[in-house]
């Protein structure tokens, strides 16, 4: 069992907590497995899910992007559309299923005292098995059609991490809100939805009406898709909006763990 250790405001120091988070690094990676066991070891084809959906998905992306619609200026559009979707994958799957965890922890913080950051943690590492097999199933494709770029060698890691990292730190913005608005977390779907769109992914600037290009240049999560395009298909990066992006996004991402982890015990009295 955990005990929080908190200052008298009765708040959880950054610190504190992450030093804590560490020295329980065994439970987290016992949480991870049980997580992919229960997700999997009750279905007809068990853990070979781990292979279906990316594959499903790539197929569906393979066809749509090269039978029937191409990007003028594109020289691969399957690549172009598949690459910024595998960053924003990583992105939006760790984001709603790690959102996930307030609602399904909630028995467990009952009965132990454990930090929510903890749960998180180890359903992030969860997922993150489904998402390398994903990558590794892109980087195939790419090699296999001669258009692979070797920047992944290099950045790869930080790409998978930034996405990451981003999709964590808006969990806990989403958490720490949820103290009081307990709907927020059914929001997060809905965003997913709608953030998709407003991002390029399924289209290039070019293709926008002039009005709305400056507004889809404010989405600091095209930077993250730009990023992977440029990390496995070799597309060009604008290099200071990319930059740009993910000072925004850690910095917001950092705040984020702060904001929650600030309030973490007022969340645990709550419920």
């Amino acid at each position: 069992m955990m005990k929080h250790q908190v200052n008298k405001a009765g708040k959880d120091q950054l610190a504190t907590v992450l030093s804590t988070v560490w020295s329980q690094k065994e439970l987290i990676i016992a949480l991870a497995k049980r997580d992919l066991k229960l997700k999997y070891n009750q279905t007809v084809l068990g853990f070979l899910w781990l292979f279906l959906n990316p594959l499903l998905m790539a197929t569906i992306f393979t066809f749509f992007f090269s039978q029937i619609i191409h990007f003028a200026k594109v020289s691969n559009s399957t690549l172009f559309v598949l690459t910024a979707y595998l960053g924003w994958y990583v992105f939006a799957n760790t984001f709603q299923q790690c959102s996930q965890v307030w609602k399904e922890s909630a028995s467990i913080v009952e009965k132990i005292q454990i930090h929510r950051l903890i749960l998180v943690l180890a359903r992030c590492i969860s997922l993150s098995m489904e998402h390398v097999l994903f990558i590794l199933l892109v980087l195939v494709f790419t090699a296999l059609t001669g258009e692979l770029s070797l920047h992944f060698i290099c950045y790869l890691p930080f790409a998978y991490l930034l996405s990451t990292f981003v999709a964590l730190g808006a969990t806990f913005f989403v958490a720490g809100i949820s103290m009081l608005k307990k709907d927020v977390i059914h929001m997060v779907p809905h965003f997913l939805q709608v953030g998709i769109w407003l991002t390029p992914i399924f289209y290039t600037q070019d293709m926008l009406p002039e009005k709305f290009r400056f507004v889809s240049t404010l989405n600091p999560l095209a930077g993250i898709t730009d990023f992977w395009r440029f990390v496995i298909y070799g597309y060009p990066l604008e290099n200071m909006h990319v930059l740009k992006c993910a000072l925004i996004l850690v910095f917001f991402s950092f705040f984020s763990l702060r904001f929650f982890v600030k309030r973490e015990r007022l969340y645990l009295e709550q419920i």
